[in-house]
């Protein structure tokens, strides 16, 4: 019985000391590539780029302003919009 909980106790040793060495082991801390998600600034700036050439297509696109709806758009709004809510108040007990 002796024997047997020496053993155990020097096997719980071991495993806490692995635990130690692998928690104290170096990591890396700077990300290797541009595109490291994990990084918040790097996200950050990529995300701002990202939405800066989308501004620019959508103004070389469409222009700055968004256009006045033709009648027949209206018209169609005004129908899909109606269809719309008559569909929500029949779901509705």
């Amino acid at each position: 019985m002796k024997n047997l909980l020496k053993t155990f106790l020097e096997c719980t040793a071991l495993f806490i000391l692995a635990l130690v060495i692998v928690h104290l082991l170096p990591t890396k801390g700077k990300a290797e590539y541009a595109t490291d998600y994990h990084n918040h600034y790097l996200s950050e700036q990529i995300s701002q780029q990202s939405r800066q050439q989308a501004k620019a297509e959508w103004i070389a696109e469409y222009g700055e302003f968004q256009r006045e709806p033709t009648t027949e758009e209206l018209d169609y709004l005004h129908q899909w919009t109606a269809n719309k809510q008559l569909s929500i108040n029949k779901e509705k007990p």
